[in-house]
């Protein structure tokens, strides 16, 4: 199966580059992929400038290097609580009833990756689960992989306003990370602006199987997934996105801003409790969500609460009002009639405070 993509944009600038993605973006497939870093410790039999590794799709880069468009994409998205929002945002969209967000101050193993480069994404990391997963429309809708071969071009150009809606949202995930994975069902998809999956071709996304693909030269690679995973390691009931922090850093680097897990604390708290109004608001629109909470974990072990978030649907009518002639000289006081479609509760518990805060908001 091929696959193609789409990354793209509403904002002023960048339109001549999003078109050029349109029609530039090609997809492959590939078995094999060059490895040739520390082939040393690896065993005589597999030491050759070609190596076979398992099975990946990547949808190959434009001629101009995605890096530089992601740049540009995150230059016009607010950083100030657009990360939470556009989860929040995902989340709803996706159809999920549940959020969890998970600030992950772990660090794993980095001797079996796909590049030797993606040793700085085994670090603290930020992962969000929703309780949904996700279908090939949107997959294609959210994250721009789609197969491009059954993909008719009419239908194509009438989805690609709002894909490129959607794509400006992602864009806000590179302010704090520059490495995207995304899992649902069985399907894993990391998404490297730097274009270093391959050696042989320049490509942005990489897509796999846990079901069908044969991961095993890769393990260190998935082990953030593990902790979600079903028993048998081939699959998650639901979707999650994981966002290694910059923390440090590297050669390839998206955006100099540095980020670490206090930061994002910070950007929960803005959003719910120095943004209240509008978190609130946002909460009481949305369509399917009825809980969010975020939690810290060194191991998945001992979790500590950070916030949580219930939205719950209730409906009170008041209906004691009288009416008067026009004549009548009646009281000034009156009574409304109040519809209260959700309530939604806010409960924030900091790292270093336990101090309950609520904030509730009926409307």
């Amino acid at each position: 199966m091929s696959h193609g993509g789409l990354l793209g944009s509403t904002r002023s600038g960048i339109v001549d580059e999003q078109q050029q993605i349109t029609t530039a973006s090609k997809s492959s497939t590939t078995d094999t992929i060059t490895h040739n870093n520390n082939l040393s410790s690896l065993p005589a039999s597999n030491s050759s400038s070609q190596i076979q590794y398992a099975k990946m799709r990547i949808i190959a880069s434009p001629i101009f290097h995605m890096k530089d468009v992601v740049r540009a994409l995150i230059t016009s998205v607010p950083k100030s609580g657009e990360l939470i929002e556009t989860l929040i945002h995902y989340g709803d969209a996706l159809g999920a009833t549940r959020i969890h967000g998970y600030l992950v101050d772990k660090t794993y193993e980095t001797n079996t990756l796909i590049n030797d480069e993606f040793s700085v994404y085994q670090g603290p990391a930020l992962c969000v689960t929703f309780d949904v997963e996700l279908n090939e429309q949107q997959w294609e809708e959210y994250f721009g992989v789609h197969d491009a071969v059954i993909q008719q071009q009419e239908q194509q150009q009438s989805q690609i306003q709002y894909e490129q809606q959607n794509s400006t949202k992602i864009a806000s995930f590179f302010h704090c990370s520059d490495f995207i994975c995304v899992l649902s069902g069985s399907r894993v998809v990391y998404f490297d602006p730097c274009d270093r999956m391959t050696s042989d071709e320049r490509s942005y996304v990489s897509i796999f199987d846990l079901e069908t693909d044969d991961i095993e030269m890769f393990e260190d690679q998935f082990k953030p997934l593990e902790y979600f995973l079903t028993p048998s390691k081939t699959s998650y009931q639901g979707t999650i996105i994981r966002l290694p922090l910059r923390t440090g850093k590297c050669q390839q680097m998206i955006s100099h801003r540095l980020y670490n897990l206090d930061d994002l604390c910070q950007q929960i708290n803005d959003y719910f409790i120095g943004n209240d109004l509008y978190s609130q608001i946002q909460l009481l629109l949305s369509t399917n969500l009825t809980s969010i909470t975020f939690d810290y974990t060194k191991d998945f072990y001992t979790i500590k609460p950070l916030i949580q978030v219930q939205i719950q649907n209730q409906t009170f009518q008041s209906k004691d009002y009288t009416k008067y002639p026009s004549t009548t000289d009646y009281p000034k006081s009156f009574t409304s009639i109040i519809n209260i479609e959700k309530e939604s509760s806010t409960q924030i518990l900091t790292a270093t405070n336990t101090n309950n805060s609520q904030s509730e908001l009926q409307g």
